[in-house]
């Protein structure tokens, strides 16, 4: 017989260091019901020296008892929600433990850690210095840096990140946010909250708990007023978004409470009325599936098409990442996933060097700056919804940041169908047994009655009501669609606009992946989406619904820009419609995005300026998102500080002429696209490559790339690659 297994360690303290972990260990110590560790911090899944490609838990579980019963094992090390990797690490060893989270005053809890690092002799630094210059030192340095966990003592502060990564990788119930004021001030009520969280009996009253003494050692000076408002502006915004993310209420934390400068909407000197506005529509997982662009023949999008033929239509349009934070951060700043680090889900906000999006460059410029809907990153928790059986889907606003915007309206909850799956492609009552990238892939059309619950219906509403009451200054509005993003439900009668059974199909080679690289097989059937939607006779249906959820975004643009139109200031007006990254719905054996090919890649997007502005109807030279960012800030004279990847096409939309460089599409570190003129080549960062051209093979099903009559080509596009990679 195998050997038993011992038992997991399934509770963990994972945060915040100098938040009162200390005391609590003191109090789980003492819980019964509770088995203690050889010590407080075992600093296992922080631990970069082990093969994390095939853990070995041996290690943590001899940090016991062997025989432990039905007590509850705990790992209290407080790095571990700091720590990039550790949440995932512990949610691979152990996907049905729970975490809390002790939180502090992000002021307090730096100036803690930096006595405790100077007690130490880690630090050399005085506290105003390790607050400012001293930042740099963890500029450029990887996210698992040994310096980050000495020198960090803003960067720890930035709570809202460190909930998100938790929320990604385990569900709400899963988790306890709490204040360490509370634990001090009021132990027993939150010991009592803490024991119904792990379904134990109340702990002990023994008292409250000391955290450790301050060190008693010469400090060289101690923290000024100029050195609160440093850290309270810094993680200002982060925490008005933690707050939302936790409903912790942090109102008299003093990082809270220190007067926030003048918005420099309200103090800009130089409003310009002849300076233009700009209507953004972003629309979420929108791919080159409209009419103007002729992709596929059967689709219907008559105000897309209406605003393309208003101003320029790039043809050839393409994301910089084929996933939508990535692909977001990247449009928003004009820069690269190389340069900014945001492959996937990084952390972007909390780096002392990132650059600023094209929100903060126009609201210092004097923009009045209002948003709606899916802008920045955001998920519903399908999830919940699917295991509980909920009507509706709540959203988690994962980057909304509504502290950089004038006004922002968040997205609603999302309404379902009674019965889910509504494609049947599996059985909800089993929830447990549905992979998680299946808890969304659903199509169907909703009731009447739902229609005005939908999410993209109040942000339309949002929207339509700020344009029929704008601001008296220039302002910059967002207008963020989430369908056709999945689950593809709408209103019946945009599934009524199209005939199931005369669709066009997109166009399949069962061979088609026999001559891609091994990455790119991998990636392209995993999911096994294509061998699921086919084997069980939906395929027709799939893209019936995804065409029905395109003519309901395309529904939702034709009212915002008829509201514009009605408002008397279309003619002074920047428009510019966007998709963030492409979809397959079949093509290459693939579904979804998170490939590097065509359909994931190819965009729509539409700029129109203000009367009287030259553009070229159609713009048919290679272009990159990034492009927007330089683009819009040239139309409206925003100053853009810092490097940008990206490069104004402004000139071009007057003469038709390519000056901006070809556009690159990243998946992961080291994976890369370039598209130029008909060629499409990517190479992957284990050296392999994949060469197109479309001119001649329009779907990509001959991998040209070790044909030694391209070497040259090879050799020209790989001159794009971004440096470094």
């Amino acid at each position: 017989m195998p050997a038993a297994q011992p038992e997991r360690v399934s509770v963990f303290v994972c945060g915040v260091q100098k938040g009162g972990t200390t005391s609590l260990f003191a109090h789980f110590q003492e819980h019964p019901q509770l088995a203690d560790p050889i010590r407080k911090e075992l600093h296992f899944f922080d631990d970069e020296e082990r093969d994390w490609m095939a853990p070995d838990y041996t290690p943590l579980h001899a940090c016991f008892e062997s025989e432990t019963g039905s007590r509850l094992r705990y790992d209290v090390t407080p790095i571990s929600s700091f720590w990039p990797p550790s949440l995932e690490r512990i949610a691979r060893y152990n996907p049905d433990a729970k975490l809390i989270f002790l939180f502090r005053d992000p002021f307090e809890r730096a100036w803690s850690q930096w006595c405790m690092e100077w007690a130490r002799g880690s630090e050399d630094l005085p506290f105003a210095s390790a607050i400012r210059e001293g930042r740099l030192r963890l500029d450029r340095l990887g996210e698992t840096a040994p310096e980050r966990r000495v020198f960090s003592y803003v960067e720890r502060g930035f709570y809202a990140a460190q909930v998100v990564r938790a929320l990604r990788f385990f569900p709400p119930e899963q988790l306890l946010f709490l204040r360490s004021d509370d634990l001090r001030d009021d132990h027993t009520r939150t010991l009592d909250r803490i024991a119904d969280f792990l379904d134990i009996a109340g702990f002990p009253d023994t008292g409250w708990k000391l955290e450790h003494a301050r060190p008693d050692v010469s400090y060289p000076s101690m923290p000024t007023e100029a050195d609160r408002q440093l850290v309270a502006e810094l993680v200002r915004e982060d925490l008005t978004h933690f707050a939302a993310l936790t409903g912790i209420n942090i109102n008299d934390w003093a990082s809270m409470n220190i007067s926030k400068p003048k918005s420099a909407s309200l103090i800009a000197g130089d409003r310009s009325p002849d300076r233009p506005n700009v209507l953004m529509i972003v629309a979420d997982d929108l791919n080159s599936w409209i009419g103007a662009l002729g992709c596929q023949p059967d689709v219907l999008t008559p105000a897309i098409d209406a605003l393309a033929r208003r101003g320029t239509l790039f043809a050839r349009a393409y994301c910089a990442a084929p996933y939508c934070n990535a692909s977001r951060m990247s449009t928003f700043t004009g820069c690269l996933p190389s340069t900014t680090g945001v492959y996937q889900n990084e952390q972007f906000w909390e780096s002392p060097s990132r650059p600023s999006t094209y929100i903060e460059a126009f609201r210092e410029a004097g923009y009045y700056t209002f948003g709606a809907g899916k802008v920045f990153h955001g998920v519903y928790d399908y999830a919940t919804a699917g295991r509980t059986g909920a009507r509706q889907a709540e959203w988690i606003p994962i980057e909304d940041r509504p502290q950089l915007w004038d006004r922002f309206e968040t997205s609603a909850s999302e309404p379902l169908p009674s019965a889910r799956p509504s494609n049947g492609l599996f059985d909800f009552s089993d929830f447990s047994a549905v992979p998680p990238f299946y808890h969304h892939f659903d199509w169907g059309a909703l009731t009447p009655e739902a229609e005005g619950a939908m999410p993209d219906e109040r942000m339309c509403r949002s929207v339509v009501e700020f344009l029929c009451n704008p601001p008296q200054q220039p302002f910059f509005c967002a207008a963020g669609i989430y369908k056709p993003h999945l689950p593809w439900h709408a209103p019946q009668r945009f599934f009524d606009l199209y005939d199931r059974d005369r669709l066009t199909l997109p166009m399949v080679r069962d061979d088609d992946l026999d001559d891609v690289p091994q990455i790119a097989r991998e990636w392209a059937l995993s999911p096994p989406d294509h061998e699921l939607v086919t084997s069980r006779g939906v395929w027709r249906d799939a893209v019936q619904a995804y065409l029905a959820a395109i003519s309901y975004c395309d529904w939702i643009v034709g009212r915002v820009v008829e509201a514009l139109d009605q408002s008397g200031m279309a003619e002074n007006t920047v428009i510019a419609l966007w998709g963030d990254n492409g979809f397959h719905l079949g093509e290459k054996l693939h579904w979804r995005k998170f490939v590097l090919w065509e359909e994931a890649t190819r965009v729509p997007l539409i700029i129109v300026p203000p009367r009287g502005r030259p553009s070229i109807p159609i713009f048919d030279s290679p272009v990159g998102l990034v492009d927007l960012f330089p683009t819009l800030a040239e139309y409206c004279a925003v100053p853009m500080s810092g490097y940008r990847d990206g490069r104004s096409l402004l000139r071009g939309m007057a003469d038709g002429l390519s000056r901006n460089l070809p556009p690159v599409t990243t998946w992961g570190r080291g994976n890369h696209s370039i598209r130029k003129d008909a060629w499409r080549y990517t190479r992957y960062v284990d050296g392999s490559e994949e060469l197109y051209n479309r001119a001649s093979d329009p779907n990509e099903w001959h991998n040209l790339a070790a044909d030694c009559r391209f070497k040259e080509v090879i050799e020209q596009l790989k001159r794009f690659l971004p440096k470094g990679s």
